[in-house]
């Protein structure tokens, strides 16, 4: 939709001068002030009334809040209230599926309340892991929950029998967006009782085009257990939206990490299972007769080989997976995916990674991804992974290659 294409417009601009400062390192060091202006810059986005970052449409952006996340570990004044305030309104809102757990793309306006009804297996897998890391935090019992009822959508709407993740559910279904998700005023005080459907928002002229989105708008207490089964099982009745069966190396690698890191926090041991089928899934399904990595698969047919982000999210839950298990293959594993990023993107003489292997098939210009966008961009998760194997071996080569791929962004990390 329209605005789809504007935030589409704004992030190539965005590319194209992180492409053009990628040309130069950055001539400062990486300090605690690079971490002190960020924190600053998202003080001034933010919202402190329903949280968030920007007005509407207004996007989760998991990274950023992670982010503060790690600032409130620092000390840093106010992170902590921006994250729980912007945790908490997403939780009640809209864009978070009240009955069937999972969340949907954006809102598309300042509260939360009303979504793009698509639900995206990216946005999922970084929100369980926000929530996941924001109940550690706070010991507020509403993230757990969140947590649990994500990763439970996930694994019965979103798996392959054989352990994959697919990539997303459509919006629309029965041709119209957000059919299966909105109610009438009459279904929902057949189904559940007037004061339920009260405290989901909803009234008898619905909240949105004549039909109500269920939320919590003032944001306090929970729906009883018993009112939410009764609804979702009359739901399921009706006509579900499409599901995009792709697997996709990058974003499966996102929600292994979430599973095991939520199985190993939580002691969900069924979560670490699901963790380790789905990697054992994409390290089989998705690699060529030589080992080579591919990026996605479908019903049994492969695409062209894997990018960057595709080897170092893989990699980055391979580790996660060898820290609650300790089984070594998930090490192996880890540091075989971020050899072969070494050996296949790595950019000798600017520093960083390339997008596209040195193996894929020559371009005019060779793209780097140096900024987070809806999922995190290559370089950024390949600076992490090879942090973490350079601590566990002792290796200095990889904390230094680590360190090359953030210097060519050390200017734009305000």
């Amino acid at each position: 939709d329209r605005r789809d294409e504007l935030l589409q417009q704004g992030q190539q601009v965005v590319r194209s001068v992180a492409r053009s400062s990628s040309l130069r390192d950055s001539a400062e060091p990486l300090s605690e002030q690079v971490v002190a202006e960020a924190h600053s810059g998202l003080r001034q986005q933010f919202d402190p009334e329903f949280g968030g970052l920007g007005n509407a449409p207004k996007f989760p952006q998991p990274m950023s809040i992670e982010f503060l996340l790690r600032c409130n570990l620092r000390g840093y004044d106010g992170a902590l209230d921006m994250v729980t305030r912007t945790l908490d309104r997403m939780a009640a809102g809209g864009i978070y599926d009240q009955i069937g757990g999972g969340f949907h793309r954006y809102s598309v306006d300042r509260v939360w309340l009303v979504p793009h009804f698509e639900k995206m297996l990216y946005d999922n897998a970084q929100l369980a892991r926000l929530y996941l890391h924001g109940f550690q935090v706070t010991g507020d019992e509403t993230y757990r929950r969140v947590v649990t009822e994500t990763l439970d959508y996930l694994l019965g709407e979103m798996r392959h029998p054989d352990g994959g993740f697919f990539s997303s559910q459509d919006a629309d279904s029965e041709g119209e967006e957000g059919r299966f998700y909105v109610w009438s005023w009459d279904e929902l005080v057949e189904v559940a009782g007037e004061e339920v459907a009260e405290a989901l928002g909803a009234g008898p002229e619905g909240n949105w085009e004549g039909a109500n989105v269920l939320w919590r708008p003032s944001g306090e207490g929970e729906v009883p257990e018993e009112s939410r089964r009764l609804l979702f099982e009359r739901r399921e009745k009706r006509e579900h939206p499409a599901t995009d069966d792709k697997v996709l190396a990058s974003w499966n690698g996102l929600a292994i990490q979430a599973l095991a890191e939520a199985g190993r926090a939580l002691s969900r041991p069924d979560y670490v299972e699901a963790a380790e089928r789905a990697a054992d899934f994409v390290l089989s399904a998705l690699r060529r007769e030589d080992s080579r990595l591919l990026r996605a698969w479908r019903d049994g047919r492969t695409s062209g080989p894997a990018y960057l982000d595709d080897h170092a999210l893989m990699s980055a839950a391979c580790l996660d997976l060898y820290e609650t298990t300790f089984d070594l293959r998930w090490f192996r594993e880890a540091r075989r995916l971020a050899g072969e990023m070494l050996d296949l993107f790595r950019d000798p003489d600017g520093g960083g990674f390339f997008q596209a292997g040195s193996d894929a098939e020559a371009l005019v210009v060779r793209p780097k991804e140096l900024l987070d966008n809806a999922v995190p961009s290559g370089n950024s998760v390949a600076a992490e992974v090879l942090q973490r194997l350079s601590l566990m071996t002792g290796d200095a080569a990889l904390e230094t290659a680590a360190l090359a791929s953030l210097r060519p962004v050390g200017d734009l990390m305000v």
